[in-house]
């Protein structure tokens, strides 16, 4: 029955969606708040919804004295798994959640993912950023983790966001993985601003299972900002000392 009602919902709202008024907009809103998102993020805490200011020039922040929201009877299960969840009535991503554990290493092929334009994905080109491209497809679950290259998996971040702060996270990860042999329960949360169809941050959550926490432990506010470029939420676009190169001519082995 949820089921079916999220996916009525759904589809009233992308009936009416390219046809509304600002105010019919933020009615459609209200309504999906008010249900769908109480039916698709029930096991999500109030908390990963909330919108946090980071000092310009901070990586990150801790949020609950890095300790992460996970339910107790939750941190005790060691068999590996992975759950993304679906995309919003916006085409937003909403969350993934897995235990880490030699499971879910299965390694397969990259594929193409460059036909994959995740909310936001309003791509441009600056002369101060490697390579020049602002926005990555930033998987969720490392792609090391899961091997997952689906929508559901992939958001619109940026480089900085992607290759610097979250990669150094998740070796943090891998390598506690690694050299204890231990499994982690771990958790991606994206989170917006009205309806910004870009992510302002990510809650990224991680605790150790085998040691109870004692290894390993994390609850981090990340930023999703690149320095030197003024970035507008809404819908991706942005400002800064644009470069030479336009999207259709990205060589393929830029294929973020």
């Amino acid at each position: 029955m949820k089921k079916k009602l999220v996916i009525l919902l759904l589809l009233v709202s992308n009936l009416f969606l390219s046809a509304c008024s600002m105010d019919d907009l933020q009615e459609i809103q209200q309504i999906y708040e008010a249900v769908v998102i109480q039916i698709e993020k029930e096991e999500l805490p109030q908390e990963l919804t909330e919108i946090h200011e980071v000092p310009q020039g901070q990586a990150y922040i801790e949020i609950n004295g890095n300790i992460p929201y996970f339910e107790k009877e939750d941190t005790y299960v060691l068999e590996a798994y992975e759950v993304i969840g679906a995309l919003d009535w916006l085409g937003r991503n909403t969350s993934a959640v897995a235990i880490l554990g030699e499971g879910l290493y299965t390694y397969s092929e990259r594929p193409n993912i460059s036909s994959i334009h995740p909310s936001g994905w309003n791509q441009k080109f600056y002369t101060n950023i490697p390579n020049g491209a602002l926005y990555n497809r930033s998987h969720l679950i490392a792609r090391k983790f899961t091997y997952n290259d689906t929508p559901e998996n992939l958001m619109t971040g940026t480089q900085y966001f992607n290759q610097v702060v979250m990669v150094q996270i998740e070796n943090y990860v891998e390598n506690y993985m690694k050299e204890t042999g231990n499994s982690v329960k771990y958790r991606v949360t994206p989170v917006y601003e009205s309806t910004n169809l870009l992510a302002s941050a990510i809650y990224m959550e991680a605790y150790s299972i085998e040691d109870a926490g004692e290894g390993l432990q994390f609850n981090l506010y990340v930023p999703n900002r690149q320095p030197g470029i003024a970035i507008n939420y809404a819908d991706g676009s942005s400002y800064g000392p644009i470069g030479p190169l336009e999207e259709e001519q990205i060589p393929e082995e830029w294929d973020f």
